[in-house]
């Protein structure tokens, strides 16, 4: 991929050559009753009422939680812009349902213990992670800076890594869980510490490297295929994310060749692998028309 090519996939290009990155937000909020403060399983409803007010949101691990997740915005006006209705609408559609919206790192009241949302994948996590599966009832915003390439992301996380604690400290709002001060401003770190692959992320040398611990962990058992799980659910979420097919498409190709030793199931991964590799390169074209097609109209002299 080409300079100029990867600078089309990861932002936008202003005349006097500044790049701004593309960005988008993820937003997880607690559903509670709002006489007790307690959680209030009834995600999927509020799912249901927020979808027929115009807005989609997401379900969460536990069946107390929701998540909002705003387009792929080029400016900051632009998604605050989107970040409130979204915002809104969820308050609104958890309203209905008899639900508080509440954005908060943990449960500040109510049992240690959440029902599990009744999905496959999150009933296969409870199955492995047993009694810490159950207690995982943490929210946090995530917010998406493009990139341009894995290897680029790679070396993001490295350099952001020592100013992980300040912005720890800058975000914190979870000292109450379960009516008790817990002597921490971000109880939320502290429960997800417990998971394998939660918390500072270690130096990677290359995306090489990084590949080949998610994949050693993956063959550990330590986690449960996590890199293809993230993937498909940014592909879901974000029409034409041709970098998340990419890399789906060379996972495919790193279990057939390490993990599948039966030659009919190595096929079917296979040509799942280049299925994805197809729907990429599609997706690619579509982006680079569009942004092609926005700088023409910023810039019609340029189209002539």
């Amino acid at each position: 991929m080409s300079g100029s090519d990867r600078v089309d996939a990861a932002g936008t290009v202003e005349p006097d050559g500044w790049v701004h990155p593309s960005m988008g937000v993820e937003e997880e909020f607690l559903l509670v009753d709002p006489s007790t403060g307690h959680p209030l399983p009834c995600s999927l409803p509020v799912v249901e009422a927020a979808e027929k007010l115009g807005v989609r949101l997401q379900l969460e691990f536990t069946q107390c939680q929701v998540e909002t997740t705003s387009p792929v915005c080029w400016h900051s006006h632009e998604l605050r812009t989107g970040l409130a209705e979204m915002r809104s609408v969820a308050a609104d559609a958890a309203a209905q349902c008899g639900a508080g919206l509440l954005a908060v790192g943990v449960p500040v009241l109510g049992s240690a213990v959440l029902p599990i949302t009744d999905i496959r994948r999150f009933r296969t996590i409870a199955s492995r992670f047993g009694y810490l599966a159950g207690t995982r009832g943490v929210c946090a915003g995530h917010v998406h800076v493009g990139v341009p390439d894995r290897e680029t992301a790679v070396q993001v996380g490295n350099y952001l890594r020592p100013w992980l604690p300040a912005l720890l400290a800058l975000t914190a709002n979870s000292p109450i869980h379960r009516g008790v001060d817990t002597g921490f401003a971000s109880w939320r770190s502290i429960m997800l510490s417990r998971w394998p692959c939660s918390g500072p992320p270690p130096w990677f040398a290359s995306v090489e490297h990084y590949d080949a611990v998610v994949e050693r962990m993956v063959e550990c058992g330590v986690i449960l295929d996590e890199g293809m799980a993230n993937l498909k659910k940014a592909d879901s979420l974000r029409k034409d994310y041709f970098e998340a097919m990419l890399y789906i498409n060379l996972l495919y190709r790193e279990y057939a060749k390490h993990l599948e030793s039966d030659p009919a199931k190595k096929q079917e991964l296979l040509d799942k692998a280049t299925e994805w590799q197809k729907k990429a390169l599609e997706a690619r074209k579509r982006v680079l028309q569009k942004q092609r097609e926005e700088q023409a109209a910023k810039n019609p002299l340029e189209a002539m």
